[in-house]
């Protein structure tokens, strides 16, 4: 006598409703989980991200001082500065950051699913944009601005200006 599997019987087919809902959720969580940042648990610490806070003038003064080819105008989008420099006769976009107190690390914020979607930029971030550019060294970087704390964000900022 040969049987023939139902079809209905197999897999997740099998599973009562509570079951299914809890994979469709452990499906979509493991997902969502891809579309994270490495180590956004920590950056989505902003109280840790704080460290010596500047403000925007100040900031700017300093960057104008070690950097004096700098040009800062109107950001992109409301309270916020964009730093650029001329390149071969070519005004180029560096990077930017939101008028105000600035933290020295960068934090992210999230959506309800845990996402990241908008990032909170330390000064410290800016100084890695003109380091990767080629605007400012490591030295200069160090003699101004001092060492990053011993925490994740400092470690994280180490990592950055030593190209790791």
């Amino acid at each position: 006598m040969l049987i023939q599997t139902d079809i209905a019987e197999l897999g997740d087919g099998r599973l009562d409703a509570k079951e299914g809902l809890a994979k469709i959720k452990e499906d979509n969580q493991r997902l969502l989980d891809t579309k994270k940042i490495p180590d956004q648990k920590e950056l989505e610490n902003s109280e840790a991200a704080l460290g010596q806070v500047l403000p925007t003038n100040e900031f700017i003064r300093l960057l104008i001082r070690i950097c004096p080819g700098l040009l800062v105008e109107k950001g992109g989008y409301p309270n916020a500065v964009a730093l650029r420099m001329f390149v071969n006769g070519e005004k180029k976009y560096v990077t930017g950051f939101e008028l105000g107190y600035i933290p020295e690390y960068s934090s992210v914020l999230t959506d309800e699913n845990g996402l990241p979607v908008k990032e909170v930029r330390g000064w410290r971030n800016v100084l890695v944009a003109l380091l990767k550019q080629g605007l400012i060294n490591t030295e200069i970087l160090k003699r101004e601005f001092g060492p990053a704390a011993n925490n994740v964000h400092g470690k994280f900022f180490e990592s950055q200006i030593q190209g790791r």
